[in-house]
């Protein structure tokens, strides 16, 4: 045989393969009866121009057009998109051992956070991480937690003097990474006052490298859908990632060098790194770079879903300057039963508050969609057959948005939330920190911090809406709905609460 052939029979088998690959799952999915969002030859279904769109948006729209469940294609690969509370329990409970693992974008364990393990390492992971958020370690962080939003009124006293307008997603992102600081690593970073603190600067990259800016970029998550075999090689992550790591083990190593002992997240990771020194055939599959790496997500994931949250809750707070004034009447009343605390006592009697920060997370939460990857044949209803290697979307925001799930979507309205109302909210409908198995590790962290900052503002600021307003969602992200700025005029109430 000669080369010319050996080469043309190559290549008859290379485009053979590739047609195999971007036609797997062609025909079957058809099948299914279910409405199909129909692709563009191996383009897959629109948006294709990702930095054009908002992804939240585009979902929304698909829900209201092809219904609560639908089929679209990612490049080659179809994905089964629902908002169906009954199919999204399916996945997410009674059938997660076939649903455990989110889509694969590394296998490297310096990137490998709790949010997107997968396998034996997220059960271990999860296993051994859940004790830190135990109600009893949670009442630990209070008092760090209550520090910290006094430092946040006293900044805000300080902005007050030279002007009335607030970018509130400033300080709110200073808020979240100087309690995260503490309450998880015991360390002071000065965030109010430190505007080019680095970590806030790495936090903001990391979030904005997974987001779609170009059309160079919009193909990249082309090519990734139609093989993700290649993220082993190429990376998405960007170089902020690495040196948040870094950072990372540096706070990790001081402290052991110090021989400082606490019982908080950073100590519960030096406790495992230990135990898998001392034993690294029983740690499997757990291993000393990928505890290292949780610190990472600790940071991103606080800092950022905490800062929007807080921001959006001001945004919806001066729109409804009525609700904010009932917000405040309940808060008084309840921090004068306790003697002017604001600690993990009082804030459970706060039940509008609550009520309030659920809304919020409801009309603006800083998640777009969850993803759930298929690890084996399943059936998640009748005559519904998700095979092995299939993705499943529970778009969070169409959900949020669908008026039969929550009438009027668009209006603030935290009586939904309040206790005579829940029986009114369907199971599996409101998702702001997931569910099943896989929801937040960190959910009653980031409640308990959004109740101490959210009373400490409004008991000591009103929230008043300014010409700049605005609450305006970037175009291309991916998972987290970013905005640039939100800004508000703060004006301080004569009640000092602390």
């Amino acid at each position: 045989m000669d080369l010319t052939t050996i080469l043309l029979a190559t290549l008859v088998l290379v485009i053979l393969a590739l047609y195999w690959k971007l036609t797997q799952h062609r025909g079957y999915i058809e099948t299914l009866g279910l409405p199909i969002d129909k692709p563009f030859g191996i383009f897959g279904s629109s948006p294709h121009a990702l930095h054009k769109h908002k992804l939240h948006e585009v979902l929304l729209e698909k829900s209201q057009r092809l219904g609560k469940t639908y089929v679209r294609y990612e490049g080659s690969q179809p994905m089964l998109v629902t908002i169906d509370p009954d199919m999204i329990k399916s996945v997410m409970v009674k059938n997660f051992d076939s649903f455990t693992d989110l889509f694969a974008i590394t296998d490297d364990d310096k990137r490998t956070t709790l949010d997107i393990c997968r396998g034996d390492q997220w059960r271990a992971l999860r296993k051994n991480l859940s004790p830190v958020f135990s109600s009893g370690k949670l009442k630990l962080m209070i008092e760090p937690m209550g520090r910290v939003t006094d430092q946040m009124v006293d900044y805000m006293d300080e902005l007050l003097v030279d002007k009335k307008e607030v970018d509130v997603k400033r300080v709110f992102s200073a808020l979240a990474l100087e309690a995260i600081s503490q309450c998880a690593f015991g360390i002071e970073t000065d965030a109010f006052h430190n505007e080019d603190q680095e970590l806030i600067r790495l936090g903001k990259e990391v979030l904005n490298g997974f987001t779609a800016s170009s059309w160079f970029e919009s193909l990249l998550y082309g090519v990734f859908a139609h093989f993700p075999e290649v993220l082993s090689v190429i990376s998405i992550f960007p170089p902020a990632f690495d040196k948040m790591y870094d950072i990372s083990a540096g706070i990790m190593k001081a402290r052991r060098d110090q021989n400082v002992v606490k019982h908080d997240f950073l100590g519960k990771l030096l406790e495992l790194i230990d135990e898998i020194k001392r034993n690294p055939e029983a740690s499997k599959p757990l291993t000393d770079e990928l505890l290292t790496a949780q610190g990472i997500v600790f940071f991103v994931a606080g800092y950022g879903t905490t800062a929007n949250a807080l921001s959006t809750l001001c945004y919806n707070l001066a729109k409804n300057p009525e609700i904010q004034e009932r917000l405040y009447e309940e808060l008084q009343d309840v921090i004068d039963k306790f003697d002017g605390r604001i600690d993990h006592e009082s804030i459970q009697e706060m039940e509008y508050l609550e009520a309030c920060i659920q809304e919020n997370l409801r009309r603006n939460g800083p998640v777009a969609d969850q993803v759930r990857l298929c690890t084996k044949d399943c059936e998640i209803a009748p005559g519904l057959l998700i095979k092995k290697g299939m993705r499943v979307d529970f778009p969070i925001y169409a959900s949020h948005h669908t008026p039969e799930f929550f009438p009027d979507p668009d209006r603030f309205d935290p009586d939904r939330f309040l206790p005579a109302n829940e029986k009114n909210i369907i199971a599996y409908t409101f998702r702001p920190f997931g569910g099943g198995p896989r929801q937040c590790i960190g959910q009653r962290f980031a409640m308990i911090q959004m109740k101490m900052a959210a009373a400490k503002m409004i008991t000591n600021f009103r929230v008043v809406e300014s010409p700049r307003t605005k609450l305006e969602y970037q175009n291309g992200d991916q998972f987290h709905m970013k905005y640039p700025e939100l800004v508000v005029i703060m004006e301080k109430r004569n009640t000092d609460s602390r």
